[in-house]
């Protein structure tokens, strides 16, 4: 299930049963210090995100076309940052027409063509975000699909959620060759590099960026890998972090590691 803090209405994170795509309702760790007791009203707190979802599935089910224009405007109204919309609404929606097509409610194609219209969302989403930036001379992290992966989802979705928690992120998608990746993660001084692989032969590329990065005496962050195939099963891999936890687990240790090696540099000093 998808969960959502009654009391301030973001996006806490993913719960038990994975395969119940409904949202509900919790306490994110900012409102825990205040929270009582749940009562009625608070309970009702996310429903109009409720209710937004509703109106996305129903949309889904009936095969009309999403309008992207009218789903910012009302998330906005609803004060739902880009990185929770994506997240507690979209990414539940995409498993939800997953499932419809699976149980034959919707044909391929419409499944097709709704999971494109989400992708779209997602790029509108990353591009208000990023055109008003410049060109990043220094990042704390640097997402990258694994070379030869070009889904792009996890990655942004990832991304929008890291630069929530205050961290500067730089991402490239589609994936480039792992020494290309390693000189330009040291141009910009990186504390963590984190890879995204779709497919178990994306692990050899993973495996490619670890060897060069222990060739790179001076320059020695973290390397993490996730992604549909990465399971609590996937054999380790030497020097590299696999994480098969929930996103809002993988955003909380990186950013715990970014403000570790960060504190480690100013001791240096």
């Amino acid at each position: 299930m998808f969960r959502w803090c009654s009391y301030c209405q973001s996006f806490i994170g993913e719960s038990e049963p994975r395969d119940d795509f409904r949202l509900t309702h919790g306490v994110c760790r900012k409102c825990k210090s205040k929270a009582r007791a749940f009562s009625e009203a608070d309970i009702q707190g996310i429903e109009p995100i409720r209710g937004f979802f509703a109106v996305l599935q129903s949309a889904v089910l009936a095969h009309e076309r999403f309008d992207k224009g009218k789903i910012l405007l009302q998330a906005k109204s609803l004060m739902i940052n880009p990185a929770d919309l994506l997240a507690g609404v979209m990414q539940p929606l995409l498993y939800e027409i997953g499932r419809l097509y699976q149980h034959g409610k919707i044909p391929a194609v419409e499944e097709h063509h709704f999971s494109l219209m989400i992708r779209e969302l997602i790029r509108d989403i990353r591009m208000d975000l990023t055109l008003s930036e410049a060109h990043p001379e220094s990042a704390d992290i640097l997402l990258a699909c694994a070379n030869g992966n070009f889904h792009e989802f996890g990655i942004s979705l990832l991304e929008l959620h890291l630069r929530k928690a205050g961290l500067q992120v730089e991402s490239l998608c589609p994936g480039i060759p792992a020494d290309q990746l390693v000189a330009y993660a040291k141009r910009l001084g990186v504390k963590v590099i984190g890879l995204s692989v779709s497919m178990e032969e994306q692990l050899q590329e993973v495996e490619k960026v670890a060897r060069m990065l222990d060739n790179e005496p001076s320059f020695r962050p973290p390397l993490l890998a996730g992604g549909f195939v990465v399971r609590a099963s996937t054999p380790p891999i030497p020097g590299v972090t696999l994480f098969a936890a929930s996103i809002d687990e993988l955003v909380e240790w990186v950013v715990k590691k970014v403000a570790e090696l960060k504190q480690n540099q100013m001791v240096a000093r």
